[in-house]
């Protein structure tokens, strides 16, 4: 089965729309302002490293798109559905006063199929190892 072509302006679209998704999903559910912020700086770090990544690698800015949405893509449907559960992690975790929330195996499971699922949908879609 042929992979669709995905321009460039698509690949913007796509990647814009997942952030926005991903803040506006993720950020309610951070218990404080602290958090609220490490969530809305994920996007921007990831893509300072794509951009130093760029610099490093001479990497293309058509093959950090689709490599940027992806990962972001992950994490936003490997969380998706299970909002309650995570605020109620992160709120145990601050009432604990400790940096890291407990294991959810639903939501460890869920993150590692999104993350295997974006991984084979970016490898089709960009025509990894082909090219």
């Amino acid at each position: 089965m042929q992979s669709p072509h995905i321009g460039i302006e698509s690949w913007w679209t796509v990647s814009l729309v997942i952030t926005v998704a991903l803040w506006l999903y993720l950020i309610p559910l951070m218990p404080n302002r602290r958090y609220k912020l490490q969530i809305a700086a994920i996007p921007v770090v990831m893509a300072l490293f794509g951009v130093a990544s760029s610099l490093a690698k001479g990497m293309t800015l058509e093959q950090l798109l689709p490599m940027y949405t992806a990962a972001l893509g992950a994490i936003l449907f490997g969380l998706f559905g299970q909002g309650a559960k995570v605020r109620e992690l992160m709120a145990e975790m601050v009432e604990a006063g400790t940096d890291k929330p407990r294991s959810s195996t639903g939501i460890n499971v869920q993150l590692a199929v999104s993350c295997c699922v974006m991984l084979i949908l970016w490898g089709w879609l960009t025509h990894f190892g082909t090219r």
